[in-house]
Formats: structure tokens, sequence, C-alpha cells
């Protein structure tokens, strides 16, 4: 997998990009979610998961396995 330039910190390609849209009254469920995302991001197993993802549906069933947000 290549990557994208994105000017990263790094200087190397990003592969991975991620959306988190909550509803306003969603209160900081999108700070619970970035920090969960976070974390799972840290180990390579995790990401050579999502590096394989073929399809969307996948993408959720990887997303899906990790801790709840709640």
């Amino acid at each position: 997998m290549n990557g994208i330039e994105f000017e990263s910190l790094d200087g190397e390609p990003a592969k991975l990009f991620f959306m988190i849209a909550m509803p306003e009254s969603g209160s900081n469920m999108h700070l619970k979610a970035l920090a969960l995302l976070s974390r799972s991001l840290i180990h390579e197993n995790f990401r050579n998961r999502l590096y394989k993802a073929k399809t969307n549906e996948d993408v959720i069933k990887i997303l899906e396995s990790i801790d709840s947000i709640d």
C-alpha cells in the first residue's frame, strides 16, 4: 500500500483516514470514539487488518471488533 501524500509530521504517505460524525447532543462521544480508535491504531495487527480490508463491510466489521465507546 503506497498511501497518499498528506504533509504528515513524519513525512510518510498517509494510509488510513477516518471521519467521526456525532450529533450535537452527543456530548463528548466523539472524543471517546477518537481515543478508542487511537488506542487501536497503535497495534500493528489492527492496522494490517484495515489495510487488507476489501469492502466497506470488512472495515465496519473490523471497527466493530474494538471495545465499546460507552
